[in-house]
């Protein structure tokens, strides 16, 4: 019988500060959705070992045991959070299921994605990057309404009613609350 690593972060698996967005451990599962996963890859005849976490993966790798991984790890922390768990299956040589290391890093920063949907000729809105309210200057090829998120999160992170901003006040409002919470520079689009 051959065996599936799950890799996978549980909202339990990090601690988070008081300062961290609320939505900080949005993309992390809870462990029935873990159990839910593992039944159904076990059900198609296949052994299921839980791996968990980078971290987990990272003590274990020497040692796996398993023919392939199935990755829904999201990782903690940096643009690449996404990419950790991919680079040390492919590292190990240990074959997995889902996006490799680089396309996950590609398309977790949202700026870097959009520069290369233009160069292919891949149609995208307009946008601009912003590192801070006070860094707003007259975009005239962006025009209102715009959607301000962050750069580099996904699953919908940052976003909110008033990431959709009819005006200058509000875009410079969700600009500073996006790079005070998150961080990191916002994307205007």
């Amino acid at each position: 019988m051959k065996t599936v690593g799950l890799t996978y972060d549980l909202k339990t698996d990090y601690k988070f500060k008081k300062d961290d967005p609320l939505d900080a451990n949005a993309e992390f599962d809870h462990p029935d959705t873990i159990d839910v996963i593992a039944d159904a890859i076990s059900t198609n005849g296949f052994k299921v070992k839980k791996i968990g976490n980078a971290a987990n993966l990272l003590e274990k790798i020497d040692h796996l045991g398993v023919d392939i991984v199935f990755n829904i790890s999201e990782g903690l922390s940096g643009r690449n959070r996404e990419s950790q768990v991919p680079i040390l299956l492919e590292m190990a040589g240990v074959p997995f299921v889902g996006a490799d290391a680089l396309t996950l890093g590609l398309t977790l920063d949202k700026v870097m994605a959009k520069k290369i949907f233009i160069a292919e000729k891949i149609p995208t809105p307009k946008f601009f990057e912003v590192n801070s309210a006070e860094g707003l200057i007259d975009q005239d090829h962006c025009t209102f309404p715009l959607i301000v998120k962050p750069r580099f999160e996904g699953s919908s992170k940052g976003l909110s009613e008033s990431s959709r901003v009819e005006n200058k006040e509000e875009l410079k409002k969700q600009v500073d609350f996006i790079v005070k919470t998150y961080k990191q520079p916002a994307l205007v689009e």
